[in-house]
């Protein structure tokens, strides 16, 4: 599969699944990028903790500040304690504005 086909299939997946939550998955805000794939995510109740982003989806999508995010969590890691799952999540009071310059012509 070609780098740009494989590009097209993450992006579709990411931006046409709607997925509920799973019990364990939390959704999360992002507050930063330290780096290395990494992001600084605050939960609903104040937690801030780093998640990884899952090496299928690095240099498809990018994540910035503001975002929300679903990730679930990992016990065992010590740097990182949450890893990105596939979805989009909208933020309370319905999708965000549009951040483009407006229609291609």
């Amino acid at each position: 599969m070609s780098r740009a086909t494989k590009r097209k299939h993450v992006v579709r997946e990411l931006l046409e699944e709607r997925v509920l939550p799973a019990p364990r998955q939390r959704i999360v805000r992002v507050l930063g990028t330290p780096g290395n794939n990494l992001h600084e995510v605050e939960t609903a109740e104040g937690t801030r903790f780093l998640a990884s982003m899952p090496p299928r989806f690095r240099r498809h999508i990018w994540i910035k500040r503001g975002d929300f995010l679903l990730v679930d969590p990992i016990e065992e890691g010590t740097k990182a304690r949450g890893l990105h799952t596939p979805g989009e999540v909208e933020p309370p009071g319905g999708p965000p504005p549009c951040r483009g310059r407006g229609p291609l012509r």
